[in-house]
């Protein structure tokens, strides 16, 4: 046995976790997943797609003694093609070469703890050793076939909260709370994630959702999990533009001038809650150089809305119209 970097004892006996009838395969963010751990956020990879996966993940033994503190209640190391990420309360993930995922939970952890860090920060990091640029963000398909709009901001401006409204509104949601884009030359796609939004209890109660309707999640958070399958798009789309979330007096946008656009890019980088060892060991050249592809490829705006727009139970279509309108012109001048 060995000690976790939280003080937990770590042992390998993870039979808990470990999914009957072997590994499932799994579709997200434009890879085939196979888990021999249970998820059920993700959809099931299609009967025809064969055995051969672009990640697996399976239950071991990871050692994080050497991790240094990152976002809170979390630690983190990076060695070559190796990333660790370990949270308190929930165990150890290390993600190698954007192949593989192994995963030490701690004793008897909830299984949906294990699932909450293992989709977000650690699937993260392995679409990162893919090539991938990732945001903090969700996405949703404008109903209009204008490709994907990007909802970032910082923390508390809402974005699940956008992202589950707009759903209510014409829209289909993409991606949740990790948003990964492809640059190329062609342009940028945004990689469909999988259907689910997660909310705090005054998100999803303002939206009319009752507790028994959403899916657990970890029990120290008053946060549950809407799944949104009938509100989903599962293929990839081009970026069609980036909202910049906040907080105001009333419902309002403002286009960020193109010159301030990498600003707001690198800003809302998914990688910056792992702390500057991610940065310093990537190519950081090809990193920022996908960051102004990004920023050049679509419109950035600015939204504002008020804090208690959602207890109005026309706020939903005025948000969309909103939207809409911010993007309907495409890049500012």
């Amino acid at each position: 046995m060995k000690m976790h970097d939280d003080g937990g004892i770590a042992t390998p006996n993870n039979e808990g976790h470990r999914s009957n009838g072997g590994a499932t395969h799994y579709r997200a963010y434009g890879i085939t997943i196979a888990s021999e751990i249970d998820l059920p956020e993700l959809p099931r990879a299609p009967a025809g797609a064969g055995s051969v996966a672009d990640l697996t993940i399976r239950l071991g033994t990871v050692d994080a003694s050497d991790a240094a503190p990152a976002a809170a209640g979390s630690r983190f190391w990076i060695r070559g093609g190796d990333a660790c990420h370990a949270y308190k309360g929930a165990g150890a993930f290390l993600a190698r070469a954007g192949a593989e995922i192994i995963v030490d939970p701690l004793p008897g952890v909830a299984a949906e703890v294990i699932r909450l860090s293992l989709l977000g920060p650690v699937l993260a990091l392995a679409l990162h050793q893919r090539g991938l640029f990732l945001l903090h963000a969700s996405a949703v398909a404008a109903p209009r076939g204008t490709g994907a709009i990007v909802l970032a901001g910082a923390s508390g401006a809402g974005k699940s909260t956008a992202a589950a409204l707009l759903c209510r509104n014409g829209y289909a949601l993409v991606a949740d709370d990790v948003t990964a884009l492809a640059p190329s030359p062609a342009g940028v796609q945004v990689l469909p994630g999988y259907p689910q939004c997660k909310l705090w209890r005054d998100a999803y109660e303002a939206l009319g959702y009752a507790e028994e309707e959403l899916a657990p999640m970890n029990p120290a958070y008053d946060k549950r999990a809407l799944r949104t399958a009938s509100h989903f798009c599962a293929q990839p789309l081009p970026l069609g533009g980036i909202c910049i979330l906040d907080v105001g007096e009333q419902l309002a946008y403002e286009a960020v001038p193109p010159q301030q656009g990498f600003a707001e890019v690198m800003r809302n980088w998914y990688g910056a809650r792992f702390g500057s060892g991610l940065f310093q060991a990537l190519d950081r050249e090809l990193h920022l150089r996908h960051a102004a592809a990004v920023a050049a490829s679509a419109p950035i705006v600015r939204l504002t809305r008020p804090r208690l727009g959602l207890a109005d139970p026309a706020f939903g279509g005025r948000f969309a119209a909103a939207i809409a309108r911010a993007f309907a012109a495409g890049r500012p001048a």
